[in-house]
C-alpha cells in the first residue's frame, strides 16, 4: 500500500513536470489547461483515497460485538418499559416518585400549610356531622352542604338525595375537596408536579367513590332489584374479559364492530408537524366557533 502511494506521488510529479508553463492572471493565480487539470485532479484524488484508506480505522470484531450487545440491552430495556406501562397506564414510576418527593419535602417545611389543612379538616368534619344530624331529624331531604363540580355527573340522579346515600356521597365530596387542598398551593412545589399530584390524587380518590361500589350506589341497587341480579353477572363477565385482554395485550372484541363514519366520528385531518418521534395531527373543526386554546391529545406510550 505504501509503495503504491509513492508511485502515485511520482506520477503526479511527472504530470506536473510534463505540463506546459501555466499562465497567470492579474491576480497571479495559475491557470491549467483542461486536459492537464483533469489528470492532476485524478492523481490527487487517488492519493487522497489511498491515504484515507490507510489512516481511517476500521471497526474491529470486538467493537462490532459490543454494538450488538448494546442493541440487545436497549431492546431489553424497551421491552421491560412496555410491559410495565401496561400496569401503570403509561405513567413513569420515576416521574411519580419525583413529584411525591417534591411535595413531601416542601410540606414538611411548611407549618403554616399544615395548620391550614388541620383547620379545614375540622371545619369539614363539623359540617358533615351537622348535615348528618339534619338528615336524621327530618323527613325531607336536607340542603346539601357541598355541590359536586360541574363536570362531575356521578351524583346527579335523584336517588343520591335519599338517605343514607346523601350522607355518604356528601362525605366523599368533602374528602375530595380536602385532598385537593393538600396537594395545592404548597410553597416550593413546582407547577408541573402540582398538576401531576392533583391528577393522581383525583384518580386515586375516584377509585373509592361510593359510585363505584354496588352497596353504596342507589342506581345499581335499583337496577339489581329490577333484573334479579343479572346485571351483576354480566358485569363480572366483562371484568374477567377485560383483565384477560389487559394481561394478553389484546384489544376488546367489540372494537371490530365500530366502523368509522357509522359508530365513530370521522373528522378531516392533516399532519402539521413530523419528526423522528411524533406526528402532530390537526383536525379540522366542524363548528363555526372553536375554543381559544386547542386540545392536545397525547396517546399513552407502550401501546
Amino acid at each position: 500500500m505504501e509503495q503504491e502511494s509513492k508511485e502515485t506521488v511520482v506520477k503526479l510529479r511527472e504530470v506536473q513536470k510534463g505540463s506546459k508553463p501555466v499562465k497567470t492572471t492579474s491576480k497571479n493565480k495559475p491557470e491549467i489547461s483542461g486536459a492537464k487539470a483533469d489528470d492532476v485532479r485524478d492523481a490527487v484524488n487517488k492519493v487522497m483515497d489511498t491515504v484515507e484508506s490507510d489512516t481511517i480505522p476500521q471497526a474491529s470484531e470486538t467493537e462490532r460485538d459490543a454494538d450488538a450487545n448494546s442493541t440487545i440491552h436497549e431492546t431489553l430495556d424497551h421491552t421491560t418499559q412496555v410491559w410495565l406501562s401496561r400496569f401503570t397506564h403509561g405513567l413513569s414510576p420515576a416521574a411519580l416518585m419525583g413529584a411525591w418527593f417534591d411535595w413531601a419535602t416542601h410540606m414538611t417545611t411548611a407549618p403554616g400549610k399544615q395548620l391550614q389543612l388541620v383547620e379545614k379538616a375540622n371545619e369539614k368534619a363539623r359540617r358533615h356531622i351537622r348535615y348528618a344530624f339534619e338528615c336524621a331529624g327530618t323527613v325531607e331531604n336536607a340542603e346539601a352542604c357541598i355541590e359536586p363540580l360541574p363536570q362531575d355527573h356521578r351524583f346527579r340522579d335523584d336517588a343520591w338525595k335519599m338517605k343514607p346515600f346523601n350522607v355518604i356521597h356528601q362525605g366523599f365530596l368533602m374528602q375530595q375537596q380536602w385532598w385537593h387542598n393538600v396537594v395545592t398551593d404548597v410553597p416550593g412545589v413546582t407547577a408541573q408536579h402540582e398538576r401531576e399530584l392533583q391528577f393522581l390524587t383525583r384518580q386515586g380518590l375516584d377509585m373509592f367513590s361510593p359510585f363505584n361500589f354496588p352497596w353504596t350506589n342507589p342506581e345499581v341497587l335499583k337496577k339489581t332489584r329490577e333484573e334479579g341480579g343479572l346485571n351483576s353477572v354480566r358485569g363480572t363477565q366483562n371484568y374477567v374479559q377485560d383483565m384477560q385482554n389487559t394481561l394478553a395485550g389484546k384489544v376488546p372484541d367489540e372494537v371490530d364492530s365500530y366502523r368509522p363514519g357509522r359508530d365513530v366520528a370521522v373528522t378531516k385531518e392533516k399532519i402539521v408537524y413530523r419528526n423522528r418521534l411524533i406526528e402532530l395531527i390537526q383536525y379540522k373543526p366542524l363548528t363555526d366557533t372553536v375554543r381559544a386554546e386547542p386540545i392536545l391529545i397525547v396517546p399513552r406510550s407502550g401501546s
